[in-house]
């Protein structure tokens, strides 16, 4: 049996604790997410990672700290930990008490063991007895187990068969990828950052623009399998085999870009400092923004501010046109929600609002409670055709509901829809 690699914390403010280290390994850091949280202000929200390899010992891998991890004050990257080895992340220190290479032998009495028949001076004595009844006993117990084995045949063939239910599927391994990017461009006139976090399959993009007075906070949680398919993409990227700094020299300007990927056990930093970046750093930057831009809404702040709002305004100026041409055409007031909408969404970042993005709102809000009444009176009369049993004027309210919600993604154009091809059976048949 092997034995459980422990460690216990000689300094720092959780002396004293002793951690056991599971086979799948944990992940220090000062966040909650992690599975060993130490309060020790000088240590990163993720910082470092051990773990047991089978057959190889216990290792310890950073990921990405900002004040090192070292094994016997010596930083590392990765390193394999002896016991007594001492493990510094921050101010706190942890000591190797057992690095889960030993093996326990341990001694089992199944009690079948038989005392010797010893005589004087541990002299062993044959006695002829003992040996008939050996034999007598092993016949019976042969025979016993010869009956009950064939009562068993007979049992089992008599049985109804019954075909067993396929296995369950394997669940998939959890996803482990920790991501931190960070791109600062800045010169006399503007600072510009654009900051992204993706731990714990949670997203994270912050957003400051100060020229162009822009601010985005944003997050979501992204599904397991669009995780997965990104690591599969830096993974083959050639993103870990890239050097941990490339620097140039650009006058009245800086620009920095850092990029730092955890995939599993394996960890990587590189930054970008006022130079041409390399093609794959491009090609993973490029990956995770779009990968916000699709979570999170984000593609406007592509546009110049002044573009955005060109754009909102004339989308306010259609929202209007709509709304006042909404007894000519059923869609006109659901169009005119959704150009209303486009209007707040433009200006989502730019601060100040210009002077038509109140009215907007409140033409978008009061557009939403016509829709939301005319659609009740157009079910109201499709429920009273329905009860009179009149299927051909139901049918014309019904199709007139899907003219007026367009929306398929919609519960009540779902739902119309059933209900609108029960009618047309019945006008079939002529009930």
């Amino acid at each position: 049996m092997i034995e459980q690699a422990t460690m216990v914390v000689e300094k720092g403010p959780d002396t004293g604790k002793t951690v056991t280290v599971p086979e799948q390994g944990l992940r220090i850091g000062r966040s909650s997410r992690n599975d060993l949280v130490l309060r020790d202000p000088a240590m990163s929200r993720f910082h470092c990672r051990v773990y047991p390899i089978p057959g190889k010992g216990l290792f310890v891998a950073d990921l990405g700290s900002s004040n090192d991890t070292c094994v016997n004050d010596k930083p590392v990257q990765e390193a394999r930990l002896h016991e007594n080895d001492r493990l510094a992340v921050g101010e706190t220190i942890l000591r190797v008490v057992n690095d889960g290479t030993g093996a326990a032998e341990p001694l089992i009495d199944l009690g079948l063991a038989r005392q010797a028949n010893t005589g004087y001076k541990g002299i062993r004595r044959k006695d002829p007895r003992s040996k008939r009844w050996t034999l007598i006993l092993g016949t019976v117990a042969i025979l016993a187990l010869a009956a009950l084995a064939g009562l068993s045949v007979l049992i089992w063939r008599d049985l109804p068969r019954h075909e067993l239910p396929p296995p369950d599927p394997p669940a998939p391994a959890p996803v482990n990828i920790d991501i931190y990017y960070e791109k600062i461009e800045a010169n006399p006139n503007n600072i510009f950052r654009y900051f992204m976090t993706l731990n714990d399959n949670r997203l994270i993009l912050e957003i400051d623009d100060i020229e162009n007075h822009r601010q985005v906070r944003k997050s979501a949680t992204l599904d397991d399998s669009l995780v997965r398919e990104l690591m599969l993409v830096i993974d083959s990227s050639g993103f870990f085999d890239l050097a941990p700094e490339y620097q140039g020299i650009a006058p009245d300007i800086h620009e920095r870009s850092e990029i730092r990927v955890t995939l599993g056990t394996r960890t990587h930093r590189c930054v970008v400092l006022n130079r041409v970046a390399p093609d794959i750093f491009n090609q993973v930057s490029e990956r995770l923004e779009v990968l916000a831009q699709n979570e999170l809404g984000t593609a406007a702040l592509a546009l110049a501010p002044e573009k955005l709002q060109e754009k909102a305004h004339d989308a306010y100026l259609l929202g209007r046109s709509l709304y006042d041409e909404r007894a000519l055409r059923h869609e006109n007031l659901y169009r005119a929600i959704r150009s209303f909408r486009e209007v707040e969404w433009y200006l989502e970042t730019i601060e100040p609002k210009p002077d038509f993005y109140r009215d907007a709102v409140a033409r978008r809000q009061q557009t939403e409670r016509d829709l939301e009444d005319r659609l009740k009176n157009l079910e109201f009369l499709a429920e009273r055709a329905i009860k009179g049993r009149d299927w051909n004027e139901a049918a014309i309210h019904l199709r007139t509901i899907l003219n007026t919600m367009p929306d398929r993604s919609d519960r009540r154009h779902e739902r119309t829809v059933t209900r609108l091809l029960d009618v047309e059976r019945r006008l079939e048949r002529g009930l």
